[in-house]
């Protein structure tokens, strides 16, 4: 599954905060099967140094996989679209709680979720 990914740091403002920018693209071959997905996302995120951040993922593409108990025949190929909004805030010098959360609308089904976690750094 090769992809590649861009990232673009504008320039800070005056109080520090920058504004970071990320493409991403990948693809995915099946195998056994016939089918090729791909996945296309971009990202904007607004980030204060030791205070947190704010962003927003949007993305799409064609999830593409074999079933089970079925042969090569039965592959399938799902579209998909969705967004993963995200927010970070500093609790103290070395740990940020962070909180992000995914819609995602495909061809088959909707997936509404999120996750939640600190990060600590040493």
């Amino acid at each position: 599954m090769p992809g590649l990914e861009l990232t673009y740091y504008v320039p800070p403002f005056s109080d520090n905060s920058y504004i970071l920018l990320q493409g991403a693209g990948s693809v995915g071959f099946v195998s056994p099967g016939y089918h090729t997905g791909y996945e296309l996302s971009g990202t904007v995120s607004y980030i204060i140094p030791k205070v947190g951040s704010l962003g927003l993922q949007g993305f799409g593409g064609l999830m593409a996989y074999d079933n089970v108990i079925c042969t090569n025949a039965c592959g399938v190929s799902n579209g998909f679209i969705g967004v993963r909004p995200k927010v970070s805030v500093f609790a103290g010098e070395n740990i940020e709680l962070i909180a992000r959360g995914e819609i995602v609308r495909t061809d088959f089904y909707n997936v509404y979720g999120g996750t939640i976690g600190v990060k600590v750094s040493f």
